[in-house]
């Protein structure tokens, strides 16, 4: 999740626009009071500056006071009406503060160069400034609440994210343990079938069995993987399953040399083939064929499994190993994957897997 120094930085710039914003429009409108002394023919250089600093001195003032009060941590995003009525209870006395600063500093200024400060009577001036100062005030809270409300909004979007993201990937993880029981069962029970039959051959199943093994130890801890350590896993399993099978199955491998840098989910392959080999091999007679083929086709990887074998069952139920891929590149890419099952006219099936083209390097 974000660090907190990181959400404090956000705070505090967002705090800091906020007040810069709020200082140009209250020097602005100072500007506009002054306008009588800016028309003015011949008026002195200090005049100016001295009309000027000590609405400048008061709108940092009130920063300072707000600041120390903790103003912006106090704002109760639950109860935003109980929150502005306390906050308004200190009008009164922001507007005596803000007469006394601004009026007295121009009195005074004006009394050091020896010149006349002209005002509006005081009943009318107080009057003035203190509809002034709950005006400026109520903008300043209606801004302030407004960024803490979005800075909240925002935080609150950010866990939400982590937390989704932490879900899916938890359910990766056991998406991904249960394909290793049922994959490690279908490979015993490979080797168990040729053990009574051909011992040797059983004794190089084994062997590559142990090879799988150690591939797939260093591909589950992974999200993503290269589709190149993924093409060696499903290398290693369909050499596996063509020793079972011997003669009566042939795989041919057309692969992109620039697909292999691409991002895939790891183990992802695996059952799509193993699937390819129980209904278009196992469960048919005579010689069989698998045809993987990767490649790109626009901004994305097209990855199509096409085996021969028995008429394709329109409506046949996806079985555990379909099953858990559909849901993992679900979690993994939402709608942007797409994973499709249908029969070929010349007999067999015809798996293809889109995917978006993210390689390694981004």
């Amino acid at each position: 999740m974000r660090s907190t120094s990181g959400q404090l930085t956000i705070d505090r710039f967002v705090l800091a626009l906020l007040i810069a914003l709020w200082s140009l429009l209250w020097m602005g409108v100072s500007l506009l009071e002054l306008t009588p002394y800016l028309h003015a023919a011949n008026i002195p250089g200090w005049v100016l500056p001295a009309l000027l600093l000590p609405s400048a001195l008061a709108a940092f003032a009130f920063f300072q006071i707000w600041h120390v009060w903790g103003g912006f941590a106090r704002i109760d995003l639950d109860r935003p009406a109980l929150w502005m009525l306390k906050s308004l209870c200190v009008l009164p006395l922001l507007a005596l503060g803000e007469v006394l600063l601004v009026e007295g500093g121009r009195l005074t200024l004006f009394a050091a160069e020896r010149a006349a400060y002209q005002h509006l009577p005081w009943p009318g001036l107080i009057a003035y400034e203190t509809g002034k100062s709950f005006l400026f005030y109520a903008l300043w809270l209606c801004l302030a609440f407004g960024a803490k409300t979005l800075l909240a909004w925002q935080k609150q979007s950010l866990n939400l994210m982590e937390s989704q993201k932490a879900l899916a990937e938890s359910q990766l993880g056991q998406l991904r343990a249960q394909l290793q029981p049922h994959f490690l069962f279908n490979s015993l029970n490979t080797i168990s079938a040729l053990m009574q039959t051909d011992v040797p051959r059983a004794d190089r199943l084994i062997a590559r069995l142990a090879d799988l093994l150690r591939s797939n130890l260093r591909l589950s801890d992974r999200s993503l993987v290269p589709l190149s350590e993924e093409l060696h896993f499903l290398e290693l399993y369909a050499g596996v399953m063509v020793e079972r099978f011997g003669d009566r199955v042939r795989l041919h491998w057309a692969i992109a040399e620039e697909a292999k840098a691409v991002l895939v989910p790891a183990l992802l392959l695996q059952p799509l083939l193993e699937n390819a080999f129980r209904h278009g091999v196992e469960r048919v007679s005579g010689s069989q064929s698998i045809d993987i083929t990767i490649g790109r086709r626009e901004a994305r990887l097209d990855i199509v499994i096409r085996n021969s074998g028995g008429p394709f069952r329109d409506g046949a139920k996806d079985g555990i190993g379909l099953s858990n891929c559909r849901r993992r590149l679900a979690a993994h890419y939402g709608e942007a994957a797409s994973m499709s099952l249908s029969g070929r006219a010349e007999g067999g099936a015809r798996m293809h897997l889109s995917l978006p083209w993210q390689t390694v390097t981004g």
